[in-house]
């Protein structure tokens, strides 16, 4: 069994995790609750030093595409720092690479995170031009 080990810091707005290990299918569900306990209790914008990690399989690539999906949803972002290559190919293979801020640094990646008052996310756009149904039921005016 795959073992990955994780250490956590904060730094400048963003939550920076430190993996060493896999991330594969027998690491990928530990991998996501970590991840989700990491964007609702630290920061919208997390950045993955992923230098010591030795394998990522499509499962693991899973979690990390679905993780930055939300939080682009919630204003955030998902940074990859150092990937390897075989990561480097899966991303293209899977044509993935466009999912994914990567930097060669944290401090690279640090510098990318949107300072705190432009993180908030932007209203939905308007979905309809539509009179709400109680304006158009109201009763017509008697003279």
């Amino acid at each position: 069994m795959n073992a990955l080990h994780t250490s956590l810091s904060t730094r400048e707005g963003a939550a920076v995790l430190k993996l060493s290990g896999a991330i594969d299918r027998t690491t990928c569900d530990e991998l996501a609750e970590v991840l989700h306990r990491v964007r609702t209790r630290h920061a919208p914008h997390i950045i993955l030093d992923l230098t010591e990690v030795t394998f990522v399989d499509s499962s693991g690539l899973d979690v990390l595409t679905k993780t930055a999906e939300t939080l682009r949803t919630f204003g955030g972002s998902l940074g990859l720092v150092r990937l390897r290559s075989q990561v480097q190919h899966l991303l293209g293979v899977l044509e993935k690479r466009q999912d994914f801020r990567v930097f060669d640094t944290v401090d690279e990646a640090l510098a990318s995170v949107p300072q705190k008052s432009s993180t908030a996310p932007a209203p939905p756009p308007a979905t309809s031009t539509r009179q709400p149904a109680w304006r158009l039921m109201s009763r017509p005016e008697t003279t």
